[in-house]
């Protein structure tokens, strides 16, 4: 039998550097916390393994990533903590000659973003814009992180949009996140999610200027992304969501049942699929967007069966037991125009004689 040279193998800390990241990776795929934890552990393992200083300080901005991102998933601060002491330290240990540094910049970017949206300290997320532009300045056009890079910095730029309200923020992002789309090709992983983001950031600009073509790019930008999207995908909810309430808000200026009709139906696949995913923490307002779809249907159509679904969301978004409940204690649920007349079709006239008329939004004349 002929002897293989084991020579050439990957010492430890590469070897368990790149099980993290096989394990990291497919967390995010299938949405296994388990996978996410175990990644952490291994990539300790290659921290305290390696001999080099700076590839320790790049596996190090590595574990930073694993740990805001089960921060993300859990809003356990520890985790938040950690990932910002750990990525603020390979970032100043990794030199610029390092191939590893537009990594560990942009990882610093993330985790001082997270710790802005936490505190509200403007520091941090100025920071972290500083720290995704120079990842995005350094890397090299065909750098496979590059489009992430860019991505990042658009988030930090909708971020302090948010808070300051500053168009040239929000032109600024568009711009970057259309240079991301550009650098990644359409069958890459990653693509969706960059599509996704340009089109939130289109569809705030429209709320911002009124401009009907950013809603309709926003618009056909997230219908690509929820079309390439497995069904299994993770995000694939909250995409499904967001492509819904930029639908209803196209209803708003344009009045068309078709976008209504596509807003309840995508609306409708976002609460249904992934039901016990961790990422789904948002569910309660998106059951509120859909029995408001179906509000606004009846509306149009009076249609007692979209009454019947309208309050049936209600009910599970309030977590009532029954639907006078729900109406009694929450009036606005099912819109401030809703009247006895409307009412009596789906409660019946003696559940409807005891509520008051000022908890329906029902004005006398």
């Amino acid at each position: 039998m002929e002897l293989k040279d084991n020579s050439n193998l990957p010492d430890k800390d590469d070897i368990c550097n790149w099980l993290a990241y096989s394990l990291f990776q497919r967390s995010e795929m299938t949405n296994s916390m388990d996978d996410l934890d175990r990644s952490i552990v291994v990539n300790r393992m290659a921290v305290d393994a390696c001999p080099d200083i700076l590839n320790q300080a790049a596996y190090s901005s590595n574990l930073g990533y694993k740990l805001h991102r089960r921060y993300e998933l859990t809003g356990e601060e520890r985790y938040l903590i950690e990932s910002c002491e750990i990525t603020e330290l390979a970032a100043e240990t990794i030199s610029s000659e390092h191939k590893g540094r537009a990594d560990s910049l942009n990882n610093l970017g993330l985790c001082l973003s997270g710790r802005f949206e936490r505190s509200g300290n403007m520091d941090d997320l100025n920071r972290a814009m500083e720290a995704a532009a120079e990842a995005s300045r350094i890397a090299s056009l065909d750098h496979q992180n590059r489009a992430l890079f860019l991505n990042s910095l658009a988030k930090c730029l909708c971020v302090r949009f948010d808070w300051l309200n500053s168009i040239d923020d929000l032109d600024w992002g568009i711009e970057v996140i259309e240079k991301a789309r550009d650098a990644i090709s359409p069958g890459h992983r990653d693509h969706d999610l960059i599509l996704s983001n340009l089109g939130n950031l289109l569809a705030r600009r429209f709320k911002r200027t009124g401009q009907l073509k950013d809603l309709n790019r926003a618009i056909d930008a997230l219908a690509i992304a929820v079309e390439n999207t497995s069904l299994e995908d993770p995000d694939r909810p909250r995409w499904l969501n967001n492509f819904g309430a930029w639908l209803g808000t196209r209803l708003e200026v344009t009045g068309a049942t078709e976008d209504l009709n596509r807003a309840i139906e995508v609306s409708t696949e976002a609460v249904t699929i992934h039901p016990a995913s961790t990422r789904n923490k948002d569910r309660p307002s998106w059951y509120n967007n859909l029995g408001g779809w179906y509000y606004r249907r009846f509306e149009k159509q009076e249609d007692v069966e979209d009454l019947n679904k309208t309050i049936k969301y209600a009910v599970i978004c309030r977590g009532r037991g029954s639907a006078r409940d729900t109406i009694q204690k929450h009036p606005l649920v099912c819109g401030p125009r809703t009247s006895y007349r409307l009412l009596y079709r789906r409660l019946g006239v003696q559940e409807c004689s005891t509520i008051p008329p000022h908890w329906l939004g029902y004005q006398s004349r």
